[in-house]
């Protein structure tokens, strides 16, 4: 059998069939409540022969406008397709699945959850469906809430399961956007960060400062940097690859009006065998 449930006027259980598809299931908008996110379908599939789960996600507008098409997909016996409302909290209603996805993983093959935070719609967890990038998972959570930092926002990768981080910055300007650069892949445990305008950074990501901190050993200063002064969101923030001066200020909001522009001083700690010695440049 496929089970229906979600946003639909009756949840129901069809009998599979051979070259069964999702328009199978769900013939018009007729089938489905007020509402309904129409970009957003996921499926829940049990993998044989040790029936690991495995999700994945289409858009049933364009299933159902080109029936047969790639969106239109092929179920399987037991597939689960869920439907959900455009206001709907999906955090929520996901939990029981990130659940299941979080007690199959393991150091060998990580839980296939990725997590959203900060100044978003929604907030917490997803599944993590095969090919998603940063834009899917952002859409996902429903876009950012009203004054948010339109400039700066983070990616937080392990870089083996439960181990050191990374930390990418990202734009949400160009996560906006229906195409553009910089639309990174995601793996399993990756973290999303997104934050209002005038955020306290220190106590939003207070926990993936500290991470940076603990990681930091006698040959290798903590990836964090710190902006202060005449600026709108002064405090700590993650170093995060070919960062430059331009990035730490976009941020950190931008400079205050009453800045100074025409300079600034920048000082860089050297580690050396012996401690810190501070270089002013």
């Amino acid at each position: 059998i496929v089970l229906l449930s979600g946003h639909v006027h009756r949840s129901r259980s069809f009998q599979w069939h051979e070259g069964m598809r999702l328009t199978d299931l769900i013939t018009s908008q007729q089938a489905l409540l007020p509402k309904a996110d129409l970009n957003y379908i996921l499926v829940r599939r049990e993998i044989p022969p040790n029936r690991h789960i495995e999700v994945i996600s289409t858009d049933l507008g364009i299933a159902l406008a080109a029936p047969g098409s790639n969106a239109d997909i092929l179920l399987e016996p037991k597939d689960r397709v869920i439907v959900f409302s455009q206001s709907q909290n999906r955090v929520s209603a996901m939990s029981s699945l990130v659940n299941e996805l979080r007690q199959q993983g393991s150091f060998y093959e990580p839980d296939k959850v990725v997590g959203i935070y900060g100044h978003i719609r929604f907030p917490g967890e997803y599944p993590l469906i095969s090919g998603m990038r940063a834009r899917d998972l952002f859409r996902m959570a429903g876009l950012l809430l009203p004054d948010a930092n339109l400039e700066y926002g983070i990616l937080v990768r392990e870089k083996e399961y439960g181990g050191d981080i990374e930390v990418m910055q990202l734009n949400p300007t160009n996560l906006l956007q229906t195409v553009g650069t910089k639309n990174i892949e995601l793996n399993s445990r990756d973290q999303l960060w997104f934050f209002r305008r005038g955020e306290d950074k220190d106590v939003s990501i207070g926990g993936v400062l500290q991470r940076l901190l603990d990681q930091a050993t006698n040959n290798q200063e903590a990836n964090i940097v710190l902006i202060d002064g005449s600026i709108k969101d002064p405090g700590q923030y993650p170093l995060t690859r070919d960062m430059n001066v331009r990035d730490l200020i976009l941020a950190a909001g931008g400079l205050e009006e009453s800045a100074y522009i025409d300079q600034a001083e920048l000082t860089r700690y050297t580690l050396l065998k012996n401690g810190l010695r501070d270089t002013l440049l």
